[in-house]
């Protein structure tokens, strides 16, 4: 059973428009056509939920998200703010017409430590919402000051070898 959680509505260029917010018993569900990932389920990386979105998901380009990025060890996690000063740099993709199973294969990779939002992402679109995965509350790990796990990645990599 789906309930609404809250209604928002938000004005561009003069046309209100609702941005809906739901949730069923399982982590919290939103409406969305994108999926803005940031970290190991990015295009770089090789997992299976990696695979999974490449398979089943359409790549859309570069974005960028109001937040900050922890580094979790292996992973990282967001925590996104839209009154945030710093960017977390990810990916687009556009999700299949019938998003269902993917998403709720997305929320057992996930775990619990994660929630499904609905963010503001600017693309090379303009601003548009999508689906991301980000803490349920901010962490105490250290942040990845430039906001790109990637680059946080291959830089750690480059300094072990040397």
């Amino acid at each position: 059973m789906i309930r609404c959680l809250r209604n928002q509505a938000f004005s561009s260029a003069g046309v209100f428009m609702f941005r809906i917010f739901a949730y069923t018993s399982s982590p919290l569900l939103v409406i969305g056509t994108h999926l803005f990932v940031y970290g190991t389920l990015r295009l770089e990386y090789d997992l299976p939920a990696a695979r999974a979105i490449r398979e089943l998901a359409s790549y859309d380009g570069q974005g960028l998200a109001r937040g900050v990025l922890y580094d979790l060890g292996n992973y990282p996690g967001a925590h996104f703010d839209p009154q945030a000063t710093s960017w977390i740099y990810g990916q687009l993709f556009r999700l299949p017409l019938q998003p269902d199973q993917l998403l709720l294969d997305l929320d057992d990779y996930e775990g619990d430590a994660y929630r499904r939002y609905l963010i503001d992402v600017a693309s090379w679109q303009g601003m548009l919402s999508a689906i991301s995965y980000g803490l349920i509350r901010p962490s105490s790990a250290p942040v990845i000051a430039s906001g790109d796990w990637y680059l946080a990645q291959t830089g750690r990599h480059k300094q072990k070898l040397s």
